[in-house]
Formats: C-alpha cells, sequence, structure tokens
C-alpha cells in the first residue's frame, strides 16, 4: 500500500446509510481510517436518516432526567453508539453522524452504500451534483433487480445513476457478530476501470490469494460493464495526486483482524450470490420443516450452488467466474450461512410447520419487514419463463410453487414439490432409498490438488505408455502393470510403491513399471465394492470419503514417481480421479459395455480391453474400433451437473489377454492366433498379457509360471507381446475381512484377488527384464546381420 509520501491528497469515505449493517461497516473503515491516516482522511462521514428516538432504559446512556426522543444523530455523535439500530457496540470517535446526505458527501472520493435498495433511486436523484466527478463507490446492498426482461446489480444502479464506477461487497456476514468482532471473512468485487490504472495489468493474485480471475483493465481499453459490453457510465480518471483505488487500497480499508478481506474482480457473480443464496434458503427451509434431515438439506444446498452458478454464466456471460461462487464468503459461504439461520430460511420452516404459505408466516412474524426470497424467487421465475428457461432451473422454480402453496407438515405427503426428492407413493424411483450429495468432481480436485512432481509424472508415464503400446519406444521396452488386486490400505500401498520404485529404477532400460492402483472391484454377485465405495470396510459406503481418500493416494504415489494404471469401472469416477492416471484398463464384464467403451474414447491415456470372461477376444477387438471414434453420451461435468459428452476418440488402445472360462491364452499358440485376430481386423498387432485370472487358473501361485512363458517368447523375439500385468502385494495370498473389520486385518494382504508377495515379485520382474534384454539383442543381432 503506498503511502502519502508519493500523494499529496487523501481519500475521504463516506458511508451512505446508518442502520445496523450500516453502522457496522462505518466502525470497520473508521478504525482503518484511524490507523491508516496516511492514505485516509480520518473522519469518517455517516449519513443518517435522522428520526426522533428515546435512549432504552437499558442503555448505558439513559438519563431519567432527560428522557425525551431525541434525533439519532445527536445521540451517535455524542454517545458513540447508534442506540436504535446498532446498541451496546462503541463506535469510533471519528465517525460523524450527518443527517444531510448532500453535505456527508461532500468532498469524499468514496462512498459506501448501505440502506435498503428501495432508496437508491431517491438517493441518487438527491446526489446528483453533489458528488465528486471522479469518486468511486462499494455497493454493500445485497441483491439484485429483476424484472421479466432484465436483470441489473444495484451496484449498477448508483453507478449509472450518480455517473461514477461501483463495486460490490458481500459475504457470510451478520451484522451484530462484526459489529462485535465475532471472525468473519467477506468478498469485495471491484474491478478498476481501465481510466485508473497507473501501472501494467497484474498478472497475479489479488491480496487475498484467491483464484478467482483477477484481471484488471489495462489504462487503454474501454471501461466495461457487468456484462462485458461497453458501459454506458463516462468515467472521469482519480487525479493522480490521490493514492490509486485498486485491490491493496480497498482491502486496507475494509480488512480488520475480525474482519478478513477476500478481493475479486467479479462484480456481478459477487452480487448474484448475495440475491440467490435467498432462493435456496427458503428451499432448504422447506426441508428442515419436513423434517428430512441434515443430509436432504445439504443436497439442496449442493443444487442450489449449481444452479446459481449456472444462472451466472448463463445471463452474464464469461465475466462471472464459477470460483465466485465456490471459493467466496459470497457464495458457498453465505449460501451455508443463509440455509442454517437466515431469515428466509426460518420462514420456510415455519410455513411447513404450521401449514401455511411463506407469505403468511411473512406477514406475522417480520413486523413489516419482507423476505427478500420470496420477491427474489417471484423475480427470477417470471425473468426464467420469459426466457423460456424454467426446465433448466427445476430448484429455482420448484421454489416458487412450494411458497405459494399451503404445505401440511406430515412427512410423506404428496401435495409439497420435490425438489429433486421423490415420494415413495408416486410412480418416480420407488425403490430407491435416498439421494445424497456427492462432492462435485471439480472441488474434489480443488481440495485436493495436483502437485507439480504429481503432474509430472503422469504426463511422462502417459507419453512412454503410449511409445511402448504403439511400438514406437526407443528401449523396446515391456509394459508392466504390477500391484494389488485392489487397493484397501493406502499406508500399505504406500509403502509398496516404495519397494517399486526401486525395482522401476534398476529396470528402467528393460521395463516400464506401472504400479496397479485398482480402487473399484467389480462383482458378479455381491463383496466388497474397492476403496471408493465402502472406505472403511464395514458397508458404511461413505463413497464421498473413498474419493478424498482415493486422489490423495493418486496424488501421494504420483508426487513420488510412480505412474499409475486403474480399471475404468464407475462411468463417473474417472472424473475425480483421471487426470492422475497414465494406463487404463477395461475388466473382462464390462468390454462388451456400450457405455465404458464411450467413456473411454474420452480418456486421455492407453487403455486396455480384456478379452471376455469366456476368453473370446472378439469383444474387445470390436471395444478398440468403437473407441477410436467420437462418441456422444451423458454423464456429468466436473461441477457435477449432468450433461451430453462429446469425445474425439482414443487411437491408443490395446488388447489385453485374460484367459476365461474356456481355458489360458498366453502360450505362443494363443498369442500366434491373437496376433492373425488383430491383423484381420485391422488392429495394431501388440498386446498385453494378464498373469492372473483365467491364465493363472485363478491360483496367485501360477502367475511367476505364466510370467515364464511369456518372458521364453519375448526372449525369442516375439515383439507383439508389449506388456504384462501381474497381481502383487507386499505379502503372499488374499484373507477375508474379519468381524473387528478393519481392525483385524493382516498388513499387506489382499482382501479380494490372492497375489503373489514380494519375493516372487522380484523374481518375475528380474526375468521379464532378462527376457527383454535377450529380445533387443536379438533384434540388434538381426539387424547388424542384415
Amino acid at each position: 500500500m503506498a503511502s502519502l509520501g508519493a500523494f499529496s491528497k487523501k481519500h475521504k469515505v463516506t458511508v451512505v446509510g446508518s442502520g445496523n449493517w450500516g453502522s457496522t461497516i462505518a466502525k470497520i473503515v473508521a478504525e482503518n481510517t484511524k490507523e491508516h491516516s496516511d492514505v485516509f482522511e480520518e473522519e469518517v462521514q455517516m449519513w443518517v436518516y435522522e428520526e426522533e428516538v428515546p435512549i432504552p432504559k437499558d442503555s448505558k446512556h439513559y438519563d431519567a432526567s432527560n428522557d425525551g426522543p431525541q434525533k439519532l444523530t445527536s445521540i451517535i455523535n455524542k454517545y458513540h453508539e447508534n442506540v436504535k439500530y446498532l446498541p451496546n457496540v462503541t463506535l469510533p470517535s471519528n465517525i460523524i453522524a450527518n443527517p444531510s446526505v448532500e453535505d456527508a458527501v461532500s468532498n469524499s472520493t468514496i462512498l459506501i452504500f448501505n440502506l435498503p435498495h428501495q432508496f437508491i433511486g431517491r438517493i441518487s436523484k438527491q446526489l446528483e451534483g453533489h458528488i465528486l466527478p471522479y469518486a468511486r463507490g462499494i455497493s454493500c446492498i445485497k441483491g439484485v433487480n429483476v424484472t421479466a426482461s432484465e436483470i441489473s446489480l444495484f451496484s449498477e444502479w448508483i453507478g449509472e445513476g450518480l455517473g461514477i464506477y461501483c463495486g460490490a461487497l458481500s459475504g457470510a456476514n451478520i451484522a451484530n457478530e462484526i459489529a462485535n468482532e465475532k471472525w468473519c471473512e467477506t468478498t469485495i468485487a471491484y474491478d478498476p476501470p481501465p481510466m485508473d490504472s497507473r501501472a501494467p495489468t497484474p498478472s497475479g493474485p489479488s491480496p487475498s490469494s484467491s483464484q478467482v480471475n483477477l484481471t484488471i483493465t489495462p489504462a487503454d481499453q474501454e471501461h466495461k460493464d457487468v456484462k462485458g459490453k461497453p458501459s454506458k457510465v463516462k468515467l472521469k480518471p482519480v487525479p493522480s495526486d490521490y493514492p490509486p483505488l485498486d485491490h491493496a487500497l480497498f482491502k486496507t480499508l475494509f480488512y480488520r483482524p475480525y474482519f478478513h478481506v477476500r478481493m475479486v474482480s467479479d462484480v456481478a457473480g459477487v452480487s448474484l450470490g448475495g440475491a440467490l443464496k435467498n432462493i435456496v434458503a427458503i428451499a432448504a427451509g422447506f426441508v428442515e420443516g419436513r423434517g428430512w434431515g441434515d443430509n436432504a438439506k445439504a443436497a439442496v444446498m449442493r443444487v442450489g450452488l449449481l444452479e446459481m452458478v449456472k444462472f451466472g454464466k448463463e445471463f452474464f456471460g464469461e465475466t462471472v467466474h464459477t470460483g465466485t461462487f465456490t471459493e467466496e464468503s459470497a457464495g458457498v459461504a453465505d449460501l451455508i450461512t443463509s440455509c442454517s439461520g437466515g431469515r428466509n430460511f426460518r420462514c420456510a420452516k415455519l410455513a411447513v410447520e404450521r401449514g401455511v404459505t411463506v407469505d403468511e408466516v411473512e406477514s406475522t412474524e417480520l413486523n413489516g419487514q419482507k423476505l427478500q426470497g420470496t420477491s427474489t424467487a417471484k423475480e427470477v421465475n417470471e425473468f426464467l419463463k420469459s426466457k423460456g428457461k424454467e426446465g433448466d432451473y427445476p430448484l429455482f422454480t420448484a421454489k416458487i410453487r412450494m411458497s405459494e402453496t399451503r404445505i401440511a407438515p406430515k412427512i410423506g405427503a404428496v401435495n409439497i414439490p420435490q425438489c429433486y426428492f421423490y415420494d415413495l407413493r408416486t410412480t418416480n424411483l420407488y425403490v430407491v432409498r435416498g439421494y445424497n450429495p456427492l462432492t462435485p468432481p471439480d472441488l474434489l480436485q480443488h481440495e485436493i490438488p495436483q502437485t507439480a512432481a504429481s503432474k509430472e509424472t503422469v504426463l511422462t508415464g502417459r507419453n512412454e505408455a503410449v511409445d511402448v503400446v504403439t511400438g514406437a519406444d526407443e528401449k523396446q521396452r515391456l509394459l508392466v502393470v504390477i500391484g494389488p488386486c485392489s487397493i484397501h490400505d493406502p499406508p500399505a500401498a504406500l509403502e509398496y510403491c516404495d519397494k517399486l520404485l526401486t525395482l522401476k529404477s534398476k529396470y528402467k532400460d528393460e521395463l516400464l513399471i506401472v504400479m496397479r492402483s485398482y480402487l473399484e472391484k467389480p462383482r458378479t454377485t455381491v463383496g466388497w465394492k474397492g476403496l471408493i465405495n465402502d472406505p472403511d470396510i464395514d458397508n458404511s459406503f461413505q463413497i464421498n470419503k473413498g474419493l478424498r481418500t482415493s486422489r490423495q493416494l493418486f496424488v501421494d504415489l504420483t508426487s513420488k514417481g510412480m505412474p499409475i494404471a486403474s480399471e475404468m469401472l464407475d462411468t463417473i469416477s474417472p472424473q475425480f480421479l483421471a487426470d492422475l492416471l497414465s494406463v487404463g484398463a477395461v475388466g473382462a464384464r464390462t468390454t462388451e459395455s456400450q457405455l465404458h467403451r464411450e467413456l473411454a474414447s474420452g480418456l486421455s491415456f492407453p487403455v486396455g480391453f480384456k478379452n471376455g470372461t469366456d476368453g473370446s477376444l472378439g469383444v474387445a477387438i470390436d471395444a478398440i474400433g468403437a473407441v477410436q471414434h467420437p462418441h456422444h453420451f451423458l454423464s456429468v461435468t466436473k461441477p457435477g451437473v449432468a450433461a451430453i459428452v462429446g469425445t474425439v476418440g482414443n487411437e491408443d488402445c490395446f488388447v489385453i489377454l485374460r484367459g476365461g472360462t474356456k481355458g489360458t491364452n498366453y502360450d505362443a499358440k494363443s498369442i500366434q492366433e491373437a496376433k492373425a485376430q488383430l491383423q484381420k481386423s485391422g488392429v495394431r498387432e501388440r498386446l498385453m498379457v494378464d498373469c492372473s485370472h483365467g491364465n493363472s487358473l485363478k491360483n496367485h501361485k501360477n502367475q511367476p509360471k505364466v510370467a515364464a512363458v511369456l518372458a521364453e517368447q519375448i526372449a525369442g523375439g516375439e515383439d507383439a507381446i508389449m506388456g504384462v500385468m501381474i497381481e502383487s502385494n507386499i505379502n503372499e495370498g488374499a484373507q477375508k475381512v474379519p468381524k473387528e473389520g478393519k481392525a483385524g486385518l493382516k498388513y499387506g494382504v489382499s482382501i479380494t484377488d490372492a497375489c503373489i508377495g514380494w519375493e516372487d515379485t522380484e523374481s518375475v520382474l528380474e526375468v521379464l527384464a532378462k527376457a527383454v534384454q535377450q529380445r533387443r539383442e536379438l533384434k540388434k543381432g538381426a539387424n547388424g546381420h542384415s
């Protein structure tokens, strides 16, 4: 923050409004103007709508000899307390309560607006000709103005009415808590107008280190409005003898140890968050009143957040950033607070419990005040209807129907529109037990980000795997996918990784070792379905926990330098984890599945398709042909929204021979027959052989024998065998989960298919590495002789 040493003038601050929130904001900025008197004039003007009020008898300022009504401005200036709107909170002495709004704003360069939105138009007219032409504003007024044809922000109303630029402040900000200096945070959206820029456009984050887009328009660009169009307002630049009005200055003005500030440039997103969250809060209140529990309320909040993001993106374009809603106090934090105890939430809850409408609760409980949620919901609904978009926002529109209908408090009644929930007496999915919110993929990736080392490992692993699969690897290495059948214990998996890294380094010129890291277990009937589905191995099915545990494990493995492979079983889980994989596989039970072929067509790494469970190769060859083509199918996006996915196709897929019910297929004759089928179908004659499953006759002790037969063929010059798959663990065999659960498991032993132990693992890899050396020498000799 630049000091006054470089500037001859200081910024003067005025707060327009003195209610509960206005007085609280005045307290914050007055504390900072006094603390930073080198940048700001200490005195903060606060416009007060003059009224005469009696000092309450329980106030420390009560005087029995003079207990008549007094002017509110006089009380504030004498006792430094707003006894009506912010009682029992001492205001800084440098706040000057002023009944004249024209006088209060005189010569102020920073105007902070905090008054009911109904007064914006009137106040703007009063201030015409009374403010500096280069003043700048911050609107603390939550909400937006919605008509059937357009949406406008209150900051825009102020800016256009006064001919100035105005940003916005919003967040999970309960005024009384902040006034009593209970810790919280807020979001300030301010995109400095280009004529105010005095330095090159910053490329890094704001002082808050927020990841939201903070690009500031350079000085030579035209000032644009919140929709990215040329602004109607012709602004005057802030004179250069004032400190620049930028993110750093506004953070200095508002930041307190108890009031943390994050600066962004997304004025539309911050404003919309403060408005749309009230609609979601009413829906959450209905759910609470119905007694559906916290899981259901969380689902409403999740869906509501997605609709908030979608609404902003659809109607304000690229100026609105997803992160404003998902990372900022003005978005997700304000939503949580509003859905936990705000007025909209409480009134909706009461409406359900009493069997009346929300409007009836409003008229009896709020002493003439109005709920923002109901009015905003009606306005938004009319707007969506005029645009033909009602169907795209089911929660917003369901909320409208709920707020206008009397709702019987009995759970199970069918007279309440169900936002993403189904009544068991309807024809809708009556055997579904319930719906729990799923963490959106992009939030999980933000929570557990990929490290730089992980990214390097993944990309290197993918490129090297493609070279081996396509026969372009200069070292003519063998791709070895080796590891536990299914991972159930992350610490043991990390220890196994450390051991395997030693062999990866030792045989780097012969073997491209990729750790088998399977998290999902296909089941013919029932059983434990893997770390994602049931991480605690107790049938609790904590899938969100499983996804977090799995992603953290994958980040840890790849950060160590180990590329990993996993089976593509669930069609949604790749959105959470695929950025960490170098190789994929589709199992024998799902190779015929159209959905899995479509999924593989959109993956950015080689994918192996196993032969059918009977051992037939045709289904795998058909799959490879299908995967190479573009596809369109239903799935979810990174934000967790259902969508139609379009892919371009994956040309780096291959066949995996795993044997079947008709016998093994790893011997030389089977390899030649497979090559002939691949050639006939026009598919690259490159294949991987699974040493387990049908080829081992489901006996893990046979895996080294299968590997030895393959090594003999490789040493003899067979270059169609480009990879092997082996199920290996720290300790040999398999175990069943005991009655005491995870606590009774043996360390480093599989709980699914039996694996070879570490000693056999070392031996098998040594045999394969020597075979590759011999094949390379054989090829080299043949080329030399030729």
